[in-house]
């Protein structure tokens, strides 16, 4: 998956748990790799942005989700690309 952040992508206290039971439910999917991309206008909050995603995506049970920050589509696609995933 590749989640592009425009702006301030910041999560409140409550939608955490939601964000946590769907980050599961991808899991649980099939999902395994997650390029997160900080676009230019996102970066100003980036580390708080990296710091809620460490917390919603630590700690899965059963299958290993991995995520990865970048600060370009192209550094994304490149990472999931070496991982054996096809861009369309």
């Amino acid at each position: 998956m590749i989640a592009v952040l425009h702006g301030q992508g910041v999560y409140t206290d409550e939608s955490t748990p939601l964000l946590t039971k769907l980050h599961r439910w991808r899991v649980a999917q099939g999902l395994r790799h997650v390029a997160i991309v900080h676009s230019a206008d996102s970066l100003a909050s980036r580390s708080i942005t990296e710091f809620q995603f460490d917390s919603i995506y630590e700690g899965e049970p059963g299958n290993l989700s991995i995520s990865r920050y970048f600060e370009t589509e192209a550094e994304a696609w490149k990472w999931l690309e070496e991982l054996g995933y096809c861009k369309f």
